[in-house]
């Protein structure tokens, strides 16, 4: 609904990883257009698994390989209040595995940047969901998390263990408004 999504006052802003830099980029509701989605595919254009997808002659690939939670960016942003949603329980610590590390070399022979935001996505990881945590006992982060992922990883395909997922968050996502009303 291209006129409802135009109408909304809601700033939008969705981050790819740029594949020349292996930085973030933070792109915004401008530079999303009728029957143009690039920026959200790029979004979530998966390296070894999906090639790059081009903007304006640049190859990007998800956004969380350079920024995988953007708390900093969200509070340079001027956001007084986040609604952090997690893949992953509350108290995952991601780790480089040797899926990892094997897709950045992989994707390195090519884009040695993408290869090296890899390599530090776990402790970026860590890192921001760390300070969403130290923003949440502040009262300016809601972190909702599912209890547990019953073995889902990003390529599983399980439709009942999916519905689950979806339900747990949906029923999580009740405390949303309180906490922005706040």
């Amino acid at each position: 609904d291209w006129q409802a999504y135009e109408n909304n006052p809601i700033p939008f802003v969705v981050v790819a990883t740029d594949a020349e830099t292996g930085k973030p980029r933070y792109f915004t509701g401008e530079d999303i257009h009728p029957n143009d989605l690039e920026i959200i595919k790029a979004s979530c254009t998966l390296p070894v698994v999906n090639t790059p997808r081009r903007i304006r002659g640049v190859p990007y690939y998800d956004g969380g390989v350079a920024d995988p939670v953007p708390i900093r960016h969200a509070l340079e942003d001027g956001c007084r209040k986040i609604v952090l949603i997690l893949t992953k329980p509350y108290d995952y610590v991601r780790t480089s595995t040797f899926t990892v590390k094997f897709g950045a070399r992989v994707v390195g022979r090519r884009y040695p940047a993408v290869r090296k935001a890899l390599l530090h996505r776990a402790e970026a990881y860590n890192q921001s969901v760390a300070e969403a945590k130290k923003l949440e006992k502040q009262g300016r982060v809601l972190i909702l998390a599912p209890n547990d992922i019953s073995g889902l990883s990003t390529l599983t395909v399980d439709v009942d263990r999916q519905m689950a997922l979806y339900e747990e968050g949906y029923r999580k996502a009740a405390g949303i408004r309180a906490f922005l009303d706040d």
